[in-house]
């Protein structure tokens, strides 16, 4: 198996020791789970606090070492946590290596179905994993060193993990950072569902559900034309739907025009702007906010002293690195579980057992001031003095009416407006109306005082009154989708064991239409899950990093002057190839008008004078600007000749490697 060739296995092996022993040790003296749950539970426990850990050991202590000893560290201290040994394996030994087979396998799968692709903003994920490697945390923007880069790098720092830890490549070790902690969310979701219907057929069918359930827009291709006609009217196409097609009506029997996408298109009737299955969750985030808010629902449930609270701090914390918007909104959430119960029991006095968790928050909102992030770069621009300049990320918001469910590819859909709103509904998909009975459950959970649950269903219920808010900061009006995300997680993750148990008594009718929605739901991730097997057999680094690029990555990544900017024309390969900053961009969309002009004449003295060390080109490149990068003052570092696909036919190329410190 080619991935398996691609990283050292001994490494691998070692370091899932250290997180799953660590996890599992801390989950044998901290926590009440059933057999069953503690291998799943404490692997996930190693892999988040470890590299929660890492991201401050980073700043201290050279890389690769400073993740080994974040790793080690959670060893020690479950081990001293769970002293003496012997007396916490008496009292619960527990492993399975069905478990563990069953983890292994599917993440396996899950990184060997990245491999194929290279979708969703790869352009900036790989740069952010390879700079990061070099020691570069928290990041900064790869484009411009001058500017903090506040971002939910949580799971992009894992992946820089795993690249130095298993001397790997950025394009494997984050499609392996995927796989290792989709699969765990996966697991973990049918293991809930199994706490909460003790029945393991609704568990396997959540994790199915939770993996495949996504949006149906495909359902338009069954609408009557004049229908079909009219909301294509009344929406408005953004991002990848606009590059790759005139409207609504052309594009629904055609293929989604995204960079990355594979040898086999992917239909476009088949995705959706506002939810995305599991499998595809390819993005910088992928899965973790969903992981920790797993292991929040577990261990807030099975503590079994105060002493388990400092567990729920770091996930808290760790969860601003995974998804501040998440994680804002959960406190959103939590306040607004307070209110209800000070409302449903006509008092303003708090029960006693939220004062804990109004500590933990507490203290979780503390850590995540300091651990970097957007949260940290937002208190950064609030002090005295900072420049507004120095962070990349510009955010505000403001109310909007009519309120709307924002699509990544269809624009903002008011519910005001029955096109729209039809369009809205089919493109989040049925997960939707298990709604009302995830706000029956948390109405439970408040009554049962279990606040981490009840914040959670808050979570749901702020999320979907985001529709009245617009996100206008400089990341596009896109990321106002963000906030509607949490209501559909909310929704996946009780989905099947709540209908579950609700239908249990009632008629098969009943029972088959919630059958039908549940495969309508998740019809569309088996599509798209067809896409990424074809996928498999051809493995890509990503779509700007050719074959030749990866040889000279092999020959000099990190292993440039510290400090030494690189000029490429594309300007996401030198940090990723590299592992140098360049000097480029506003923003990732958005190129320095000075960074246009040197692109247009690459004058190397120029270049040099711009404060740049290095150059890299390719043959194209090089024979249209030959006259400029022919100075002989420009002196070949490396070149490497292979060659390219043009219109079905093998070509010549090269990519060579200039120092032009001489260019002066």
């Amino acid at each position: 198996m080619y991935l398996l060739k691609e990283f050292n296995l001994i490494a691998f092996a070692l370091a899932l020791f250290l997180w799953g022993v660590s996890g599992w040790l801390l989950a044998q003296r901290f926590l009440d789970l059933r057999r069953h749950e503690y291998l799943i539970v404490g692997l996930g426990l190693g892999i988040v606090i470890a590299n929660w850990g890492a991201n401050f050991i980073a700043r201290y202590v050279a890389l690769p070492l400073a993740f080994w000893i974040s790793a080690l560290l959670v060893l020690v201290i479950g081990i001293i946590a769970a002293w003496p040994i012997r007396e916490t394996l008496r009292r619960n030994l527990s492993f399975s290596p069905g478990w563990l087979g069953l983890y292994l396998g599917l993440a396996i799968l899950l990184a060997l179905l990245g491999r194929g692709l290279g979708i969703f903003d790869d352009y900036q994920n790989l740069p952010i994993v390879s700079m990061m490697a070099t020691g570069d945390i928290p990041p900064h923007f790869a484009l411009d060193p001058n500017v903090r880069f506040g971002y939910h790098h949580f799971l992009l720092l894992f992946a820089a993990q795993l690249m130095r830890m298993f001397q790997t490549t950025p394009w494997t070790a984050l499609d392996l950072a995927r796989g290792l902690t989709t699969a765990l969310t996966i697991i973990l979701g049918g293991l809930w569902a199994y706490h909460l219907t003790r029945n393991w057929i609704a568990g396997t069918l959540s994790a199915i559900f939770l993996t495949l359930a996504g949006g149906t827009r495909w359902l338009m291709l069954f609408l009557p034309g004049s229908l079909v006609k009219a909301i294509s009217t009344h929406v408005t196409l953004l991002g990848s739907a606009a590059q790759s097609g005139p409207n609504l009506v052309a594009l629904l029997g055609e293929a989604w025009k995204i960079d990355g996408a594979g040898p086999f298109p992917i239909p476009f009737a088949w995705v959706s702007g506002v939810h995305t299955p599991l499998n595809m969750a390819l993005g910088g985030m992928g899965t973790t906010p969903l992981l920790i808010f797993l292991l929040l629902l577990f261990v807030s449930q099975s503590k079994r002293d105060w002493k388990a609270g400092w567990l729920v701090v770091i996930l808290l914390a760790a969860l601003a690195l995974a998804n501040e918007v998440q994680y804002g909104i959960w406190y959103l959430g939590f306040f607004l579980a307070l209110g209800a119960w000070a409302l449903i029991n006509r008092t303003f006095r708090l029960a006693k057992s939220v004062y804990p968790w109004i500590l933990i928050a507490g203290l979780a909102g503390l850590l995540a001031l300091f651990q970097g992030g957007l949260l940290t770069e937002a208190a950064r621009g609030l002090l005295p003095g900072a420049p507004a300049s120095s962070a990349y990320f510009q955010n505000s918001f403001h109310f909007i009416w009519p309120p709307s469910v924002m699509s990544a590819h269809l624009g903002p859909l008011a519910i005001t407006d029955p096109f729209q709103l039809l369009a809205a509904v089919l493109e989040i998909g049925p997960v939707i109306f298990a709604f009302p009975w995830v706000v029956i459950w948390g109405l439970k959970a408040l009554k049962g005082e279990r606040w981490f649950e009840a914040g959670f269903v808050g979570l749901g219920v702020v999320s979907l009154l985001s529709i009245f808010v617009q996100y206008a900061g400089n990341a596009g009006i896109t990321a106002t989708g963000r906030l509607f995300v949490g209501v559909i997680d909310v929704c996946k993750i009780y989905a099947v064991p709540l209908v579950w148990l609700w239908a249990e008594k009632r008629s098969r009718t009943i029972k088959a239409t919630l059958l039908s929605l549940a495969g309508a739901s998740m019809l569309s991730g088996l599509v798209l899950l067809g896409n990424q097997f074809n996928a498999v057999y051809k493995p890509v680094a990503t779509y700007f990093v050719s074959d030749l690029d990866v040889r000279m990555y092999a020959a000099y990544w990190d292993r440039l002057e510290p400090g030494a900017m690189v000029f490429d024309p594309v300007p996401s390969r030198p940090p990723t190839i590299f592992g140098r900053f360049t000097d480029s961009s506003i923003t990732w969309y958005v190129p320095k008008d000075s960074w246009v002009d040197l692109v247009k004449a690459p004058d190397p003295v120029k270049v040099h004078a711009a404060g740049f060390r290095y150059m890299y080109f390719d043959k194209d490149y090089f024979k249209e600007h030959q006259d400029l990068l022919g100075n002989p003052c420009a002196i070949r570092v490396q070149q490497m000749d292979g060659s390219k696909e043009s219109h079905g036919e093998m070509i010549p190329d090269y990519r060579e490697l200039v120092d032009i410190s001489s260019c002066k």
